[in-house]
């Protein structure tokens, strides 16, 4: 999280793939996603939000065959 954009606007997660023009925090995802998106075929984002009791995965619905494979993922991790 960017302390210059505050709580509410500089989660870093919130942010991708970024804007190189945009705030500090758009600046910054989208500087480490230029490198991720060239060898990656699909980005995980793992975070606890906060609880020891989140025990589930979230995934973008995408038209086939990129949200079949994103929900395959969700439900490889339980």
């Amino acid at each position: 999280m960017s302390p210059f954009d505050g709580y509410n606007s500089g989660d870093l997660n919130r942010h991708f793939p970024g804007n190189p023009a945009g705030t500090l925090t758009d600046q910054l995802a989208y500087h480490v996603w230029q490198p991720f998106k060239k060898c990656a075929d699909f980005h995980v984002d793992m975070h606890t939000a906060m609880t020891p009791d989140t025990r589930w995965a979230l995934f973008a619905s995408a038209d086939e065959p990129v949200g079949a494979k994103a929900e395959a993922m969700a439900r490889a991790f339980g």
